[in-house]
């Protein structure tokens, strides 16, 4: 359940995130290419692995992200990979791919369409890169936004503060932004309701953590607030960054 979205303007095609595990970044390949139209690039949001290991499927296309994402691929992405190997085998790409182009932020014109590249900071990760098209009032969130699928928070900003009230500030201004669709990270495209249901759901992980309890209780917590929301095992990835990591 990972997003990868394709933007099709009138004579290209651009594809945001790469996905996890190869056999779906050939899918996401193979679909595109039967749109009939070139593959302008690929766009990397962020460094969360599901994101960008499929970039091996890719790899002869443009491929672009932050300088800081690039940077940071280069450092841990073989790392990264070896790692994911551990739990999906060969599923997994062979070698590391690193976009080797910058986004810049601010407005792109394609084929007429505006792209709006921006920075957001401190949210499901430090650092995340938001895709706007406001003629068509639609925001490319990837995991600014997860739609009934269980969050992964507990993410650390670069002075080591948990990322809670950066989330919750970021969702609460894209709420008056007038979005009429919203492209999850996770979970299938959404309307601007979405953003106080995840301002309550933050808010509530960041309320149960902080008063101390232990990491069966809040994932148990989590899962009774929210029944049926999809991929349970997000949460113990969520309690992985709470209360275990320590790099």
């Amino acid at each position: 359940m990972v997003c990868s979205q394709i933007i099709e303007t009138g004579r290209r095609l651009v594809i945001v995130d790469a996905q996890l595990l190869m056999p779906y970044a050939r899918e996401v390949r193979s679909y595109a290419e039967r749109l009939g139209k070139p593959i302008d690039r690929v766009i990397i949001t962020h460094a969360h692995p599901d994101h960008w290991m499929g970039l091996e499927i890719f790899r002869d296309l443009p491929l672009y992200a932050l300088s800081e994402t690039r940077q940071e691929l280069a450092k841990i992405g073989d790392y990264l990979l070896e790692y994911k190997r551990k739990t999906h085998g060969d599923l997994i790409a062979s070698s590391l791919v690193v976009p080797a182009h910058d986004v810049q932020e601010g407005d792109e014109t394609l084929d007429g369409l505006t792209f709006r590249f921006s920075r957001v900071r401190d949210t499901e990760v430090p650092l995340m890169l938001m895709v706007e098209l406001p003629e068509l009032k639609v925001l490319v969130a990837q995991d600014l936004v997860y739609n009934h699928v269980y969050l992964v928070v507990g993410e650390k900003s670069e002075e080591g503060q948990y990322l809670f009230d950066g989330w919750i500030k970021c969702l609460q201004s894209l709420q008056i932004k007038g979005y009429e669709t919203v492209l999850a990270g996770h979970g299938e495209p959404a309307t601007s309701a979405i953003f106080q249901a995840l301002v309550e759901y933050v808010g509530y992980a960041k309320q149960l953590f902080e008063s101390g309890i232990g990491e069966d209780e809040l994932k148990q917590k989590i899962l009774i607030r929210y029944p049926g929301y999809r991929l349970p095992e997000m949460l113990d990835l969520m309690n992985l960054f709470l209360y275990h990591r320590t790099w």
